[in-house]
Formats: structure tokens, sequence, C-alpha cells
């Protein structure tokens, strides 16, 4: 090579990696095209060295049973030559397999991530009946490519699990990663003979995929934040292929998690096997815009590159200083920019455990002194929290209740589905049948003692009904015909009754006449519907003093205005479904929730009103434009 054309190569690669690394060393994301689509060199850290120890890698069979029934797959495992198995190692996984052994060999050598074990996972497969073993070649092209690999000269048509497991918006393949996947891996030994240690601290496990593994690793830390705190998705998969189009509304609405997470996405990112389903890039431009909104630390770099892994291998070692920064303390959640959440919920006020171990807490309701009752759908007893100490009992209704309320003298009333009946009970427990022949499930009692009840009516398992009983009075049917409904309860004004439905996204609003009757019914409100469940989930319903509805569904609590519009949704620890719901507490400030086997409070700025209470005006305008 000439010196002239020497020296312009090397000023030329020179500038070539200033401009890499300058793109990698910026904190926010940037939109600007790069120079050519989709060349990007590789820096040192992506390149082995002689002077730097070398990791090792094995790999084994997975075969599950359980989670994903009948499935095989192939699980590697990386070990750093740091590794000494004294402590705990730091946890990163990687979706479609492992790869970044030589980043990580660079990196934990210069001190700049912890000693971790990686751990590359497969998507499962389910090889079709008659086929007998297959030889290690045969089986990884099965797992690693999908395409129809031939078996003894003819091709076989496997099921491929790889959308389902990793497009999927749900628990289950974080489940399984923890349950099964991470338990296997320390039943082995290192090629070295060393026992593997994997650390049980979230915030020293990172998860990493592209594509559909770009989402799956994102819903694995976003759907349970106490298995995986970082991640790092390539040209992710938020498109409408599984439901992943639905994560930026819902980050919006929600609390930011205690994530840390980097995106990388090409601007030329088409992949033409789904146009139909979205845009790639603007898929990761509303995940990223969403997150930042709800205050979540992300990094989002953008190219001009395809569908494919040609940035991320340049910026991968950036990727990887970034989210493993600081590494040793904890990652906090952010503060979200949504009004509805700021105006709600007081800073360093989380979820308190109330009471746990209990046998399947449903319906709540709480009395004049803010004390709150609970009923347990097992076994048929109701109790009362206490402020310390295990739950009291209370009385025992008939098999089946899920629905109670008190009224304004103190008394207590039960929805009895199995017995066709409403009873209620007296604040020392004595039982009175307040209505018969009515198959209800929920109700809400007024300060004239009025009664709906929401239920079904006679053998239309599908149809249902609301009854109005006066005291005294026998039930009149005052709406007829509808869904099956869940919850029900009144604004404040005592003007509009607000119904829910199970297993739908709408909910009914009915007008409320002087005489108790229903009228001008609408699918006025709107419950959020996740991808993973067969409707909202809705079953309680509660309100606060700006007529805001706070229902109990399958995404936790989601908080409706007075449009009937979802503004906001109070998660659970690990992402459970919430059945019961209300105000209670001494000023009617703390929230409380059945979830799983417990019962959780938080304390919020707003205050919830029994609707015993006496009928009040509402602020104009509030969540009503």
């Amino acid at each position: 090579m000439k010196p002239r054309t020497l020296v312009s190569f090397l000023v030329t690669s020179v500038v070539m990696v200033m401009a890499a690394q300058g793109v990698m060393a910026k904190k926010a994301s940037s939109h600007k095209a790069q120079p050519r689509i989709g060349r990007y060199p590789l820096t040192w850290s992506s390149l082995p060295h002689w002077n730097v120890p070398h990791g090792q890698t094995f790999t084994f069979e997975l075969k599950n049973k359980t989670i994903f029934p009948d499935t095989r797959r192939i699980i590697t495992v990386y070990v750093p030559a740091e590794y000494k198995a004294t402590k705990p190692a730091a946890v990163m996984v990687s979706l479609d397999g492992w790869g970044p052994s030589t980043v990580c060999d660079n990196l934990i050598f210069k001190k700049q991530m912890p000693i971790i074990i990686g751990i590359g996972v497969s998507c499962g497969v389910t090889p079709p009946a008659g086929v007998g073993k297959l030889t290690t070649a045969q089986y990884q092209q099965m797992v690693s490519w999908g395409p129809v690999p031939i078996i003894h000269g003819s091709p076989m048509d496997p099921r491929w699990n790889r959308s389902f497991e990793f497009d999927g918006v749900n628990n289950r393949f974080v489940h399984f990663l923890m349950r099964v996947v991470l338990p296997a891996v320390e039943k082995h030994r290192t090629p070295s003979g060393l026992p593997i240690i994997l650390t049980d601290n979230p915030n020293d496990r990172a998860i990493t995929g592209g594509s559909s593994g770009g989402i799956g690793a994102f819903t694995a830390a976003w759907m349970n934040p106490n298995a995986f705190r970082r991640v790092n998705t390539v040209v992710g998969t938020f498109v409408d292929m599984r439901g992943g189009n639905w994560y930026p509304p819902i980050i919006r609405k929600s609390e930011p998690e205690p994530l840390r997470i980097f995106m990388q996405s090409g601007s030329h990112d088409d992949w033409p096997a789904g146009p139909q389903m979205g845009s790639w890039p603007l898929g990761n431009l509303a995940l990223e815009h969403a997150l930042k909104f709800a205050g979540y630390s992300v990094q989002h770099v953008w190219g001009t590159g395809g569908h494919n892994g040609n940035q991320e291998q340049s910026i991968l070692p950036h990727a990887m200083r970034w989210l493993w920064k600081n590494w040793r303390q904890p990652v906090k959640p952010g503060k979200s920019s949504n009004p509805v959440l700021q105006a709600m919920l007081i800073p360093g006020k989380y979820w308190r455990v109330v009471a746990t171990g209990l046998i399947a807490p449903g319906a709540m309701a709480v009395n004049q002194r803010g004390q709150v009752f609970f009923a347990n759908r097992n076994n048929d007893k109701i109790f009362q929290i206490m402020r310390r100490g295990a739950p009291k009992y209370f009385a025992t209704a008939s098999p089946g209740s899920d629905g109670m309320a008190f009224g304004p003298g103190g008394r207590l009333y039960v929805t009895e589905p199995t017995a066709n009946s409403v009873v209620a009970f007296s604040p020392d427990g004595q039982r009175t049948v307040i209505a018969q022949n009515i198959h209800g499930l929920q109700l809400v009692v007024t300060a004239r003692h009025d009664l709906y009840v929401a239920g079904r009516s006679g053998r239309a398992w599908r149809s249902g009904t609301i009854w109005f009983i006066r005291p005294g009075g026998k039930p009149i049917v005052v709406a007829n015909g509808l869904k099956p409904l869940a919850g029900l309860i009144l604004r404040p004004d005592d003007q509009w009754l607000c119904v829910a439905r199970k297993h739908s996204h709408f909910g009914y609003s009915f007008q409320v006449r002087l005489d108790g009757t229903l009228r001008y019914r609408e699918p006025y409100y709107w419950f959020e519907h996740p991808p993973w469940a067969d409707g909202s989930g809705t079953h309680e319903l509660t309100v606060d003093h700006n007529g805001w509805i706070y229902a109990a569904t399958n995404l936790g609590v989601q908080v409706l205005d007075r449009s009937g519009r979802v503004s906001a949704i109070l998660r659970m620890p690990g992402g459970r479904p919430v059945r019961g719901v209300c105000f209670g507490g001494k000023h009617f400030d703390n929230i409380f929730v059945t979830c799983g086997r417990r019962i959780y409070k938080r304390k919020l700025k707003v205050r919830g009103i029994p609707n015993w209470h006496t009928a009040i005006s509402l602020p104009v305008g509030l969540g009503t434009s």
C-alpha cells in the first residue's frame, strides 16, 4: 500500500471509530441518521485480546413439562475467567442463545461490569409425533432457526415457540426463567468444576434480546421487576404481533418500575415478514417516549440500519457499560409525569401488607369508623382487618358470598348467590334476610338505605340484571338483558350508577331517578384489557370525593375519571390482579385491596367516600373534558 493511501486509510478509520464512539457516548436518545446505512465498526471492547482472560461456555438441553409442556431447548452458560464461586454471581440472560462472551470478557477485565454468569436461552420446540431421538445438529437447527429441518431425508414440522414465548405480553416466560431455567443452571458446574451460585438480588440481574427477544426481555422485567432490573432491547418487536403495541399507553398510566433500560433501533427497520403488524421504528419510538414520560431510566440509540444486529454488535460495549453503571447501587424508580398519579400518590408511600396467608380473600367493605372488613370466598367467613395482629372473625355467610357494603346505620349487607338471597348483619353479627330469589353478585347501599344489587336472573347465566330494594320493600328489576356484571358503585352525588363487566372493556353508566329507577344506559366506562387475559377482570369498585372510580382489575387498581377513561393504574407487587378494593382508615385516605392471599393498603392524597355518605356536589370540570 502506498504511503498516501495508508495515511488516508488510517485517518478514515480513526474518524469512523470516533464517530461511533460519539454516538455511543450520548446520554439521551438521538434520532439523527448516521452517515452510512448499516455499517457500524467494532471497537476495542468487542474484539478478543491476548492479554484479557477468556471465559468458558458450556451447553445443555433443557426439557420442561410444566410452564411450557413438552418443550425442549438449548441452554448456553458463559462463565468468566474471574468467577471463583466464593459468592453469588450477577446474572445476564440472553434470549435466542448466548453471544456477547468477548464483550463480557473485556468489560469484566476492566471492571466496567460485575462478574456475571451469562445464560443463553433458546426458544422451546416441541417435535412432531413419531420423531425419535434427534442429533445435536438437527436439534440446534430446529431451535435456532425455526425453518423446517430435514430429518431422515424428509421435512418435519415442529411447533416452534419463539413468538409464543417471547412476543407474549404476559408473565409466563419470566416465571419459566425464574422457576425452571435458573435453578437448572445452578445444578451444573463450570467447565473447571466450580459450583454455579447465582444471585437472588434483582438489582444484579440483567436480560437482553433482539427483535422478538427484545420485547421478551422487556416483558420479563416490566412484568416482574423483582426478577430483572436491567434490560437491553435490540430492534424490539413493540408492534401488534401479540399485543406489544399495548405497552406505551399502559406505561404512561402506571407508576414507574425500578428498571434501567437500553434500547437500540434503526430507521430502516422493516421486517419483510411482518409490516402488516406495524412499524418497528415507530413502535420503539412510542415506547421510548412513554418510558421517559413515566420517569424510567432509559437510553435509546438510533441508527440507520434494518432489522438486524449490525449496530447492536458495535454499541454492545456501550450498552453494557450503561446498564451496569454504578451496579452496586440499587436501581430506583423515577418520578412519573402523569398528573393524575402526581395528584394521588404520596412520595415514599408504597403498598404495605396488612394481612397475609389468607384463603381467597375477595369483597371488601368499610364502616363509618373506617374499619375494613373482607370476605373469604372459600370458607364463607367475614373478617375485620385489625391495626395489629391477625384479622378478627365477624360473621359467617352462605357459600360464594362476593359482594359486601355497609349501610348508614352500621349494618353490613352481603350477597349470597348460592342461597339466592341478600342478607344484613348487625354490628354484633346478627343475620337478617333482606331479599330472596336474587342471584346477586355485587351490591351498593345508599344514604337512604336503598340497595342496588347486580347479578344474574334465573338460569340465564349470561344475562345481567340490576335490582333495586327499598327498606322493607320487594326487589324491583331496574335493568335487565345486560352482559354479565361485576362491581357497581354510585358517584358521590347519587346521580349516576357505574356498573362494571368482568369480561369486557366496557362498563355501563345509568342515570338514577328520584324514585330509584335507572335510565339512559350507556356503555360509558372503558376499562383497560390486558393482552394476557380474557377481559379486564373487573370485580369491586370504589369512589373518591372527586367522583373518580377505582376498580379492582387484572392490571391492579384502575382509576377512571368522570368521563369514563382510565387515567392511572396502581399496579401491585409482582403485577398480580386485584379482587377487592375500598377506601378506609380514620380519614378514608388509605386504599385497601385484596390480592392473591394478601391484603395491602396504601396511603393516598385523595380521600374515598362510602356510598352511605350523604350526597355531595362534585367539583366542576374535573376529569370531564
